[in-house]
């Protein structure tokens, strides 16, 4: 079953008359089934956050189409679209967006005051003695289980996040992503990452490339974790020189 279907999208900044804008996503055509768990990789400014915010219909695309379980999003107005985020998908970023004047069982709860479930979850991430606790009391890893916590609580089953091991160190980044990734497979959640880092990447089944607002590579994992590393580490390589041969052109 797809979960997610995108067709033709594309996201244009800036466009007027004597200006043809900046083209953040450039004829994306891409294909999620439900279950997989996905990395989507590419230099700064590659269109990443712009996808992200394209399938959580926070944005909105200047063409092309959405479909979420089998919905257009697009066909849904801005109220519509709140309300189908809110209870059908959980988000994840690299800033936590804890609000700090709330405990840490609040911040959980906002989306769904259920004392059974925030327990379950907080013991799942090792954070259930900080739960009377503050934002400002916890480190940034226990922040983003936090986070995490927050993302799963309303049983959403397409998770997105964004660069969710961007602020945290190498021995955090692995807990943190080992965490996520067994919960998700428990309960098979569509699980969707941007990522710069190819360790996290690479415990993902799936990897898609973007430069430019395209797809240039999506590989699949049919090895081990290792040896799915050297190959998310190659395409690197391969996209690092394309990067550079358009550089050159332009100079």
């Amino acid at each position: 079953m797809k979960k997610i279907k995108i067709k033709n999208l594309y996201k244009v900044y800036g466009a007027h008359k004597n200006f043809e804008g900046t083209r953040a996503l450039n004829g994306i055509n891409l294909e999620i089934e439900s279950g997989q768990v996905v990395a989507i990789m590419g230099p700064s400014g590659c269109g990443k956050t712009t996808l992200f915010s394209m399938i959580s219909g926070i944005d909105t695309p200047t063409s092309g189409e959405v479909w979420v379980k089998d919905k257009n999003i697009f066909k849904m107005n801005s109220e519509e679209r709140a309300t189908y985020r809110r209870n059908n998908i959980g988000l994840i970023f690299q800033e936590d967006m804890l609000i700090d004047y709330f405990t840490i069982y609040e911040n959980i709860s906002l989306l769904r005051n259920d004392t059974n479930e925030i327990k379950k979850l907080s013991e799942y991430f090792g954070i259930n003695k900080f739960l009377n606790k503050y934002p400002k009391e916890l480190s940034f890893g226990e922040r983003q289980k936090v986070a995490a916590c927050r993302a799963f609580i309303n049983n959403q089953d397409l998770i997105l996040a964004d660069e969710p091991t961007g602020n945290l160190d190498s021995n955090s980044s692995k807990k943190f992503i080992e965490y996520v990734l067994k919960l998700n497979n428990i309960r098979n959640d569509t699980f969707l990452m941007a990522t710069h880092d190819p360790f996290v990447a690479s415990y993902c089944n799936r990897v898609v490339f973007l430069n430019d607002g395209k797809i240039i590579m999506d590989i699949y994992k049919k090895e081990s974790r290792r040896h799915f590393l050297d190959r998310i580490f190659d395409c690197l390589v391969i996209l690092e020189g394309e990067i550079n041969d358009m550089e050159q052109e332009i100079l």
